[in-house]
């Protein structure tokens, strides 16, 4: 095998192309990277709950029923929150149904799943510290901590501990 075809295949098998390396927030998609569990995410341009500051990027999870469990479909929809500093909180959608922080009376009032923390990697494993924004770069791994924990005790759902991983880039 020449070295061409060897790092062709290495690039294949890692997932490594030239459109995820370069693909907007806005068309990527993700994969939870657990066997038993069908999670996704993907990034979606919602507008800002304060009027006139733009559009924002919204961070949509969703986990299918899992056979045997009561608990139904999840879908969840985050705004990203960040300070000074490098951490980057998750302020979650009062509503279950829709990606909509107007709707409420107190756009900071804590969802189900408050309290979850950010962390994204791009391709080369380097930790991402910007908050994700309309046409940024879509980070290779997202890994969110409190999840698995927060929607057993919250929801009743075993998702596993996992993280999602870029799967495909919109064309």
């Amino acid at each position: 095998m020449s070295l061409l075809q060897h790092l062709g295949f290495i690039a294949f098998a890692t997932g490594a192309g030239g459109a995820t390396l370069s693909c907007p927030v806005e068309k990527a998609h993700y994969r939870y990277t657990v066997s038993k569990s069908n999670g996704t995410a993907d990034f979606i341009a919602v507008s800002h709950p304060m009027e006139g500051m733009g559009d924002r990027v919204a961070l949509h999870i969703h986990f299918p029923k899992i056979n045997g469990y009561k608990a139904p479909d999840f879908h969840d929809w985050f705004l990203f929150n960040q300070g000074n500093g490098p951490t980057i909180d998750l302020i979650e959608s009062p509503r279950s149904d829709a990606p909509d922080w107007r709707s409420s009376k107190d756009p900071n009032k804590p969802g189900v799943l408050s309290d979850l923390e950010y962390f994204a990697w791009n391709e080369d494993h380097k930790v991402i510290y910007e908050a994700p924004s309309p046409g940024s770069k879509a980070p290779k791994y997202i890994f969110l901590p409190g999840l698995a924990t927060s929607l057993l005790q919250e929801k009743h759902m075993s998702i596993g501990w996992g993280m999602f991983k870029l799967d495909k880039c919109d064309p």
